[in-house]
Parts: C-alpha cells; sequence; structure tokens
C-alpha cells in the first residue's frame, strides 16, 4: 500500500483578479486540497488559497504561487471563536449531560469548532459516544477523537494520513490528559470493539480516497458518521455509500454543509 501521506505537497494558489473566492476555493477541494486555508490581504486585495493536495490540480480562478510562512497561533487566533491567550478551549457541555471542557493548542491539523462540519459532526455524535470506541478517521487537531473522550467514550482512535496532523492531535491529548485513551497513529494495527462509531469529517474526495483503506472496521452493528459533503453533492454521496453497504438513518445541515448517520447492516 503506497504512503498518502508522504505524496500529499503543501501548495498555495493566488486568486486571479475577478475571480470570485468561494468558486476558486470548491474548485481546488473538489480536486483534493486539504487543510485549506485563505489568506486576504487588505492593503492590495490580494487573496492566497493553500493547503495540501497529492495531484496537481486544474485551476480556472487561481494560478500557482509560493505558500506564505504560517504562524498557527495567528491563524487560529483570527478564524476560531474560541481563542483565549494562545490556547482554545471548548464547551462540550451542550453535548453530553455533564460539564465538560476540551483545550485545543493552534497547530496544522483541522479542526478548532469554527467550521460548520465540526459542529454538525460532533451533534451527530454525541448521542451514541457513551462507552463507545470512536474510530476518527481524519482526525486532524484531534477534536472529534478527544471530545468524544470527555463526553463518555471508553476508548479512542484518531486516524490521519498527515504526520503533522498526528503530532498536533498528541499535544492535544497530552494537554487534556487523554494519552492513555487514545491512540494516534495512520492505521489501527490491534483488534478493536467490533461495533465502534466511526467518524469522518472530510470532503467528498477525500472520502473516497480514505475510506478504502479502512473498510474492514464496516462490520455489523458499527455506526458511520461523516460530514464535509456540501448539500449539492448530496445525491451523489448516497449512491456512493449505497455501494458502499452503508445505510442512512439521518442527514441533517447547516448552510451549505450536511452531516450523515449511516448504520451497517
Amino acid at each position: 500500500m503506497r504512503d498518502n501521506a508522504s505524496m500529499e505537497e503543501d501548495v498555495c494558489f493566488q486568486l486571479i483578479k475577478g475571480k470570485d473566492q468561494d468558486l476558486a476555493v470548491e474548485e481546488l477541494e473538489d480536486q483534493g486540497l486539504t487543510f485549506t486555508y485563505v489568506i486576504e490581504d487588505a492593503t492590495s486585495g490580494e487573496v492566497l488559497i493553500g493547503g495540501k493536495i497529492q495531484k496537481t490540480p486544474k485551476l480556472t480562478h487561481t494560478k500557482p504561487t509560493s505558500p506564505p510562512q504560517l504562524s498557527w497561533e495567528a491563524e487560529w487566533a483570527e478564524h476560531s471563536p474560541l481563542s483565549h491567550e494562545g490556547q482554545f478551549t471548548l464547551d462540550l457541555s451542550p453535548y453530553g449531560p455533564d460539564p465538560q471542557h476540551l483545550t485545543l493548542e493552534p497547530g496544522p491539523g483541522f479542526g478548532d469548532f469554527s467550521h460548520p462540519t465540526t459542529q454538525l459532526t460532533l451533534a451527530a455524535m454525541a448521542p451514541y459516544i457513551g462507552g463507545a470506541t470512536v474510530v476518527d478517521i481524519g482526525c486532524g487537531s484531534g477534536i472529534l477523537a478527544l471530545s468524544s473522550l470527555k463526553l463518555g467514550a471508553r476508548r479512542a482512535y484518531a486516524l490521519d494520513i498527515d504526520s503533522q496532523a498526528l503530532e498536533h492531535t498528541r499535544k492535544n491529548a497530552s494537554i487534556n490528559e487523554l494519552e492513555s485513551q487514545v491512540t494516534i497513529a495512520s492505521q489501527i494495527k490491534e483488534p478493536i470493539d467490533p461495533s465502534p462509531l466511526i467518524v469522518m469529517n472530510m470532503i467528498l474526495y477525500n472520502q473516497m480516497e480514505a475510506w478504502p483503506v479502512h473498510s474492514q472496521l464496516a462490520t455489523p452493528g458499527a455506526q458511520i458518521i461523516t460530514s464535509g459533503i456540501l448539500k449539492s453533492q448530496t445525491e451523489s454521496y448516497l449512491e456512493l455509500t449505497a455501494q458502499w453497504g452503508w445505510s442512512l438513518e439521518e442527514q441533517t445541515s447547516l448552510g451549505e454543509w450536511s452531516a450523515f448517520i449511516f448504520n451497517i447492516i
């Protein structure tokens, strides 16, 4: 099996004057851009869109440029609603019976609760977390896997192909004193609960790449919660998940994004 993480490259693109920023981001993410960030220069009006990608994309709204030097502290402070003195604290009390908080450090891993898909996924997970074994495929910052432990999960597996995201998750697990309850790796290499709660908060392209690697987890009784899917992609996405053997139980939406709860029968 190829190591997809080694094939990803840090990339950056400059928005072409007169082109639509949202369409440019959508075009790049449809072709596999992950860990997406957008930087706007208020003085010059220049817009940069960057992240990681495996294949050279076809560009109609942007042109390649050199990636900027990012300060993750500054980026998270600007975009996260949870910023406070260099760390980010998420109040988990709306998602469980007891008051709980999760503390995150800024870093390259996606997930600071500012994006609708993270909010949708955590809300969909909440009723099923208690006592569960949670497998977070594409863990980013670790926000979903670590939140699940705070909310009563028995064990969590935080998986990602990006080594920087795994290191970011390790730091966040340490801050929250959860190291003994979470396995942080690119793949699961040990026997686990035969009916896990599986979570994937990824754009469609990345789900199509990731799921075949982890499809052995889809045992009868397992539940799968996903987000990162645009409303406009729902029909084609449900056709794909039906081919994977997933049975739709519920769909929720926030803005242009959707989340789904599936059962494996």
